[in-house]
């Protein structure tokens, strides 16, 4: 065999010699992190926002490593347009996710935001509470450095639908990064 062959053998070998470590369960995943982003689009303008958020990822994870289930958070923090004061900023989403947790303490997922909402409040001259709703999708990776703990980066973004209510253009867009700390733990159960 050649010296390429056995790099190969061995690599694989390796690999699934440590897949096997990976337990299947009921992943339950709560995290709190820090985001910050920025908004664009006609109806949205430019602004910042700043938050803090909790959630959860809570589903199935196989044996082989993938992980599945719905994916809910909730942020308070602010948001400030090009220009003018701060302003408190409250947020929810709600979706699915698919991951995969690799033997190395490495996951990466991602999520299908299907209910994105937000409130601007006391927003602009007038001091009205905005309503935003939209969609979106999360990616994510994490590294587990400890035990129970593991520290994300997560891209986010979300199109945003409607403003109070008025169905608005598709350019109108929310761009974020979170970075988080997540405890992640597999309840040991084989259906």
């Amino acid at each position: 065999m050649t010296r390429v062959t056995l790099l190969i053998l061995s690599f694989l070998f390796s690999f699934s010699a440590q897949a096997a470590d990976i337990k299947a369960g009921i992943l339950t995943e709560p995290y709190a992190g820090y985001f910050q982003g920025e908004t664009e689009g006609a109806d949205l303008g430019d602004a910042d926002i700043k938050s803090y958020t909790v959630g959860a990822r809570l589903g199935y994870q196989t044996e082989a490593g993938w992980n599945y289930g719905i994916d809910y958070a909730q942020g308070k923090g602010k948001y400030q347009a090009t220009g003018e004061s701060k302003f408190d900023y409250n947020s929810k989403d709600g979706g699915i996710f698919i991951g995969y947790s690799f033997a190395a303490h490495i996951k990466v997922w991602a999520s299908y935001i299907f209910k994105y909402e937000s409130l601007i409040k006391g927003y602009g001259t007038g001091g009205v509470d905005v309503e935003v709703d939209g969609d979106g999708f999360n990616v994510g990776i994490g590294i587990r450095g400890i035990p129970f703990v593991s520290v994300n980066i997560t891209y986010q973004e979300r199109s945003v639908g409607k403003i109070d209510s008025v169905d608005v253009g598709s350019d109108n867009k929310i761009k974020l990064t979170m970075l988080s700390l997540s405890l992640p733990y597999n309840f040991p159960w084989k259906p």
